[in-house]
């Protein structure tokens, strides 16, 4: 074949195979790319720590402190029914948060009595309401024990018996 059928440049031969050398750096750099695609997406790049691998309750038990005695509270005269008896129980994840409410447990009776006598029976017959009650004394117990709003300490506020009369 004449060279100028092949397409040959200037220099002739020494193209084919800088171009050949281009193609295959071309190529691996497409297929690593491609594998390094697929372990990311698929996710085997994530370390896993044995932390992670743990359901929360096996890292900190949960643990419980109930309010003794329950509460029995006063509703204004003008309201459907006379008055409410709740037990509660508190929920942490770390005995330090239980020992802490515990020391600060007049306190807390105080605030939840007070939230309690506040209430009207018509937003508490209601699950919302109830709601709405837990997450006030979870708030204000936080407040009392001084918890971070990171590491809340005590998590959360279980009514294990709720009377309106």
């Amino acid at each position: 074949m004449p060279a100028e059928e092949l397409n040959l440049d200037e220099e002739g031969k020494k193209a084919g195979p800088a171009k050949m050398i281009i193609m295959i750096v071309v190529a691996l750099v497409l297929v690593a790319a491609s594998i390094g695609g697929t372990l990311y997406f698929s996710g085997a790049l994530e370390k896993k720590h044995d932390d992670e691998e743990k359901p929360l309750a096996e890292v900190n038990p949960t643990l419980y402190l109930k309010l003794d005695p329950e509460f029995v509270v006063n509703f204004s005269s003008e309201q459907e029914v006379n008055y409410v008896q709740v037990e509660i129980q508190l929920m942490a994840r770390e005995q330090s948060y239980i020992d802490l409410a515990t020391q600060n447990m007049p306190a807390i009776r105080n605030q939840i009595i007070l939230l309690l006598s506040g209430q009207k029976y018509t937003e508490l017959k209601t699950p919302a309401g109830k709601d709405k009650l837990r997450a006030d004394m979870l708030a204000k117990i936080q407040e009392i024990i001084g918890t971070n709003p990171k590491v809340p300490g005590i998590e959360a506020v279980y009514f294990t018996m709720f009377i309106m009369q």
